[in-house]
């Protein structure tokens, strides 16, 4: 039932337009300034506790109803919805299309959007040659944040665990846009989504590199993972670019995108391998 649900999962974000309205991080935000102002008060939101009761009545409910209706259908398409909404608004493929769009262009300001929106970052580099490269990290982060990290906990715990992944995400999220990162809710959350990393993105990095380059992949692993927060991103990301072992800086626009293909290639080969393991698992009967 869970690799179907996957498979549905992956097949419907093909069409973004039809989901986006509830699942963007958004969407929560005035949900978690209802809590903040209205139930808590600044003074209990602030640390794990606020983190706790933003998360806990979401994922409780979820919980509940995926006990309750038991059932392999029912299941099914809960699943499928908690999937759906944790690959996230619009597409990664389109996001990356309109950088390269832009780059051949030569439209500054709009490959420094396009590459902002794929990497998550508010400022791009400021070094032209430098988008290419933070435009394919983004891809690769985006590949694990909206597909491998959410299948990998619903496979360990159905859709209640890919709700409290993505919504640890948001509890992120709404405090970096409140400019918190660096108040107790933001570190609270921060130190979530590190926990809720840690496991996936090193076998992520697995799976990026059993499909490309794993000498490189493991080598700019060891280099790249340092610091407590970044660790699991930065480390990942740097095993996918060197399981890509290709350079982005001072390439042809012709060259970028060629050298983009090779990494959409890349991230579809990964997800492939995790398929196929999820595949086995179900046929040995240690999955439902």
């Amino acid at each position: 039932m869970r690799l179907i649900a996957i498979l549905i999962s992956l097949w419907l974000n093909r069409y973004p337009e039809r989901f986006d309205r509830w699942r963007r991080s958004e969407s929560f935000f005035g949900y978690a300034d209802w809590l903040r102002l209205k139930v808590l008060g600044p003074n209990r939101w602030q640390g794990a506790f606020g983190v706790f009761a933003f998360l806990l009545p979401p994922v409780l409910l979820v919980a509940l109803v995926q006990w309750w209706l038991g059932g392999w259908f029912l299941g099914l398409v809960l699943g499928v919805a908690a999937l759906v909404f944790a690959h996230g608004p619009s597409r990664v493929d389109d996001d990356l299309d309109e950088f390269l769009a832009s780059w051949e262009q030569e439209d500054v300001a709009r490959a420094r959007r396009a590459a902002s929106e794929l990497s998550g970052e508010e400022e791009s580099p400021a070094a032209m040659d430098a988008l290419p490269e933070e435009a394919v990290r983004g891809l690769f982060w985006q590949s694990y944040e909206r597909l491998l990290g959410p299948i990998f906990w619903f496979v360990l715990l159905g859709a209640w665990g890919v709700v409290l992944f993505r919504l640890a995400y948001v509890a992120k999220e709404y405090a970096e846009s409140r400019d918190e990162s660096s108040e107790s809710f933001g570190e609270a959350a921060n130190l979530l989504v590190y926990v809720l990393d840690w496991i996936p993105t090193r076998l992520a990095a697995l799976a990026y590199g059993l499909a490309g380059s794993f000498v490189h992949s493991m080598e700019e692993w060891k280099q790249a993972a340092e610091g407590r927060f970044a660790g699991n991103r930065v480390g990942f990301v740097g095993a996918a670019m060197g399981a890509l072992n290709l350079s982005l800086r001072e390439q042809a626009p012709e060259a970028v995108r060629s050298t983009a293909r090779e990494a959409r290639s890349l991230v579809t080969r990964a997800v492939l391998c995790w398929l196929a393991v999820i595949a086995l698992l179900t046929i040995a009967g240690w999955l439902g």
